[in-house]
């Protein structure tokens, strides 16, 4: 006979929503179906065979690891969630009576899963990344059959003294994790924006040898940058509206500003980490050190991790790597020149509230941008690739539109000034969730009636016939009948018992 099982889970992956809660959590169910075949040989028939089964432990794990050329390789192992699943009291498992079938026992499991867990993804060379599975250890004490008497033929009676008590066996299974925008609107156009009140800045290091545009007139220029909440990661652009005026200038130094250009980009900031940030440790259930690698090793570790142990010991326990890469298309220079008048504050002096001078933009992404040869980053993490904005224990990844702003400023002693002001607006990617699957048709029977003469329902009274027009329902102005007590002979006898 032979004994074996299965993982099968409910779904094919966990898919969560929102951002990542500590507080809450998901379920991974489905059951472990536990098989017992018959098995074929030429010197025995099949016969009965028995199991107790003792025990039924599930295992869900999850780790992270990271490579960069900086710290080399790190591993952590993000949760450890054991259940067990078998009844308190041992389950027979035979197949009396159905020696030649295949019987099958399904035990059920519902786990809890953490909800701040990061989604599965590959993030560096060779597969590393986040990764679950979920596993489970059966233990089974073999039974003898009493029924059929021994025979000199029987392999299984000859290799009785030898076997072993206690059958253990195996199962694993992968689990994915999906992360999608907790969000109503999964229509693009009804995504609502977020504003920010930006703070301009030097773009470079200020040049003591040179005029500059006076600091107090600088600080009057406001910027109100407008993104969506969240972009798709499968659009292939995001809009950016950009918004100035400025405030509290006089005639005369709003006639000598200028706007003359702007240039814009989309930003990628990928910081890797060799141990979880003391805020993540408190904020998230994690795995103590005690349970952490090398203590501990991982399920699950990758190739990598087995060359750098003992070989590698990263600079520092809080060690970091910083890769950022624009995500803007190569065949856009980002870079726009401003034609006509570019004396958009001329008109805000005196102005109480003044206008908005409003630029808006469509930036195209592009999801897999391309980098040099001798780009050492990509060598360990993977070539870049967008993807959604997440915080986890060991990796974030950041989205910022980085955006420069001409301004030209006529100063009567110095003659014109040209600066460059750069300030950043941080932009969130993430995953729409996939649209509920549509269900056919109804399915309309029409039935047929066997009172052929009865006559038809009445249609139902209007809207006008029974409300007003303020929605107040009408008075019936014929009243009900009073009512009339009916006579005690009249009514009808209760049935005798």
């Amino acid at each position: 006979m032979s004994l074996s099982i299965e993982i099968i889970p409910h779904a094919p992956s966990i898919d969560m929503y929102g951002e990542p809660d500590s507080s809450s959590a998901y379920s991974l169910s489905g059951h472990v179906s536990i098989t017992l075949r018959p098995s074929f040989s030429l010197f025995e028939h099949s016969r009965t065979t028995a199991y107790l089964l003792h025990s039924l432990t599930l295992t869900f794990d999850g780790q992270t690891e990271v490579i960069t050329p900086s710290f080399g390789y790190s591993g952590f192992r993000l949760c450890t969630v054991k259940e067990d699943v078998a009844p308190e009291e041992p389950v027979e498992i035979t197949n009396d009576g159905q020696e030649d079938t295949t019987c099958v026992w399904n035990v059920t499991y519902s786990i809890p899963v953490p909800g701040w867990l990061p989604a599965t993804t590959q993030y560096g060379a060779s597969g590393i990344g986040t990764s679950y599975a979920l596993s489970a250890e059966a233990h089974f004490m073999p039974l003898e059959d009493y029924s059929v008497a021994p025979s000199i033929f029987s392999l299984s009676t000859i290799c009785a003294p030898f076997r072993v008590r206690t059958k253990t066996l195996h199962a694993s299974l992968p689990i994915v994790i999906n992360r999608f925008v907790d969000s109503h609107h999964l229509d693009t156009s009804e995504i609502p924006q977020a504003l920010y009140l930006v703070n301009s800045k030097y773009a470079t290091a200020v040049d003591k040898n040179r005029p500059h545009i006076p600091e107090g007139i600088l600080t009057k220029i406001q910027v109100m940058a407008s993104v969506p909440e969240f972009v798709d990661t499968a659009a292939n652009g995001a809009t950016f509206s950009m918004r100035l005026r400025s405030r509290g200038l006089s005639t005369e130094e709003c006639q000598r500003l200028e706007l003359t250009g702007f240039s814009i980009d989309l930003a990628q900031r990928e910081r890797s980490r060799s141990q979880p940030t003391p805020e993540s440790r408190r904020r998230l259930s994690l795995p103590p050190d005690s349970q952490q690698p090398p203590h501990v090793p991982l399920t699950r570790s990758h190739k990598l991790g087995f060359m750098y142990e003992g070989f590698y010991t990263p600079p520092e326990k809080q060690a970091s790597h910083l890769r950022e890469f624009s995500l803007l298309h190569t065949n856009v220079c980002g870079e726009y020149k401003l034609e006509g008048d570019c004396h958009i504050f001329k008109d805000d002096s005196g102005a109480e509230n003044p206008a908005w001078y409003t630029v808006e933009s469509t930036i195209p992404v592009c999801k897999t941008p391309k980098v040099s040869k001798d780009d050492e980053d990509s060598d360990y993490m993977g070539m870049p690739v967008l993807r959604s904005t997440s915080t986890s224990p060991m990796l974030t990844i950041r989205h910022e539109i980085r955006l420069m702003l001409s301004i030209c400023y006529d100063d009567p002693q110095h003659g014109r000034i040209h600066e460059i002001l750069s300030f950043n607006v941080p932009i969130k990617f993430a995953s729409i969730p996939p649209p509920p699957p549509v269900t056919g048709p109804p399915i309309v029977v029409a039935l047929r009636s066997e009172h052929l003469d009865a006559p038809a329902c009445s249609a139902l009274p209007a809207y006008s016939q029974l409300f007003h027009s303020n929605g107040d329902r009408k008075i019936d102005p014929t009243p009900l009948p009073l009512y009339t007590a009916q006579p005690v002979d009249e009514m009808p006898a209760s049935p005798k018992i």
